[in-house]
């Protein structure tokens, strides 16, 4: 399972880039990943509370690259890895007007993600939906900039792997 989100967004690359790698700012602007603690720097742990089908839960990540400011990936941890693994890369982009081209993707492997997608792909587009929509808002309302027309495609895209 493959799902992806897009975003132009009026900041640039490297102001997207810190938003999303500033965990203690999370509470200010994200609805779907509410709260991370946790050392950006590849092979640390973070965790996570996740709003999920309307309930918090606790998830633990590995970073895996951080390479500012094109990318940030991490990947799940936990017993349930070996049967659906999960891993979340964010591109970031510059465009010739200075604005961000932003596009995160979710990758649900392994021999239970079919059950990972019967039970949460609506939650998980949900989510990262939320999620995309309100890093374009955050970075948008802070920015001491004129702002640019930018877009949200407002629906998740699915692709099978």
């Amino acid at each position: 399972m493959l799902l992806i989100e897009k975003a132009i967004i009026d900041a640039e690359p490297q102001a997207v880039f810190d938003a999303l790698t500033d965990f203690s700012a999370y509470p200010l602007w994200n609805p779907w990943i509410v709260l991370v603690s946790g050392d950006c720097t590849p092979g640390h742990t973070v965790t996570a509370q996740v709003m999920l089908a309307g309930k918090q839960k606790t998830v633990h990540h590995r970073i895996e690259r951080v390479e500012a400011p094109e990318l940030f990936q991490w990947c799940d941890l936990g017993w349930f890895t070996v049967l659906a693994f999960g891993r979340r890369t964010r591109y970031l982009s510059r465009l010739p007007d200075g604005r961000c081209d932003y596009r995160v993707e979710l990758s649900i492997s392994g021999p239970l993600a079919w059950l990972v997608d019967g039970l949460y792909r609506k939650p998980l587009c949900h989510g990262l939906g939320q999620e995309t929509l309100a890093l374009k808002a955050w970075l948008e309302k802070t920015a001491n900039h004129h702002k640019l027309p930018g877009y949200w495609n407002g629906a998740c895209h699915e692709q099978t792997v």
